[in-house]
């Protein structure tokens, strides 16, 4: 079973995994998963999705659930707690929640944090009734519930970069092949970026939400776990339209983002022309970004 992430509707999968509940809960998670330090990554990816959604890790006490403000609106659940506050707290939460705390397992394990990022989409219809058009400020009271979904991307032992829904079970979670994070963000500051299909193929096997993932979702930004901001719905608002919280001005037209559903335009990120390398130049203190030509030798 798949955890819908909606910021309007969140499943509460009550759990049957109850660990305890304070102290170092991200230690405690990942001493559940039962993880190895000779596990490679694919096998640590496989025990983190077990004990997060097989077994509803963090939903044991999801029963207890506060409804006083900023918690009556579960949006809240995912964008306002710590990885470590999720692991403990054992109230529930949706995608951004389980990447959160994925994310935070895998690190604690030993992943480099650098080979991990929280990558956070937004469904195509719900950015045209936030957004008008570009650079105009996005709307200011949107009747939408700006759905859409939480990732987790990773860098594995092919050195390849890889899209993961951490809502999935263990046992049918998919890797999905996606350029590094360099090379997406340079995407994104030329136009709106669409999420593979096959990333989330299972939320269109589920006929009560197929129509509204159906037109497609794209990517309004990419963070490092430990960068990932607490913000409230309004804030997303901003994000989705800009890519920061502070900032409502819309970067991309509703139409440029409706088109990237397309089969064509999917393709297209998955597969850019290896044409420059981006590579990271240390100067003074500051990291820069030189792109380079790469020369083929045949």
């Amino acid at each position: 079973m798949v955890r819908i992430c909606m910021t309007g509707i969140m499943l509460a999968l009550l759990g049957a995994v109850a660990g305890p509940a304070y102290g170092d809960a991200v230690d405690d998670a990942l001493a559940a998963t039962g993880i190895q330090g000779a596990d490679s990554l694919d096998q640590k990816t496989a025990k983190a999705l077990k004990l997060l959604n097989d077994q509803h890790y963090f939903y044991s006490k999801a029963s207890s659930l506060p409804k006083s403000p900023p918690f009556d609106l579960e949006y809240h659940l995912d964008s306002l707690r710590t990885p470590r506050e999720i692991l403990s707290q054992k109230i529930g939460g949706g995608c951004g929640s389980s990447a959160l705390a994925f994310a935070a397992i895998l690190e604690k394990s030993g992943v480099r944090a650098e080979n991990i990022r929280i990558v956070a989409s937004v469904v195509n219809g719900d950015y045209g009734a936030i957004c008008r058009k570009k650079p105009s400020p996005r709307f200011d009271n949107p009747q939408t519930s700006a759905d859409g979904h939480v990732f987790v991307m990773i860098r594995f032992a092919d050195n390849n970069w890889y899209l993961i829904n951490t809502t999935e079970l263990s046992g049918s979670y998919k890797k999905v092949k996606v350029p590094d994070p360099v090379t997406l963000r340079e995407q994104m500051s030329k136009g709106p970026v669409p999420v593979p299909r096959e990333a989330y193929q299972q939320l269109l096997a589920i006929p009560s939400v197929k129509a509204l993932y159906e037109p497609g979702m794209i990517i309004f930004q990419i963070w490092k776990t430990s960068d990932y901001p607490k913000h409230t719905f309004e804030d997303r608002l901003n994000l989705i339209a800009s890519g920061s919280v502070g900032e409502r001005r819309c970067r991309y037209d509703p139409d440029s983002v409706r088109l990237t559903g397309t089969k064509a335009a999917i393709e297209q990120v998955l597969s850019p022309p290896p044409v420059l390398e981006s590579v990271r130049v240390r100067l003074d203190g500051w990291t820069a970004m030189k792109p380079m030509l790469l020369f083929l030798l045949s």
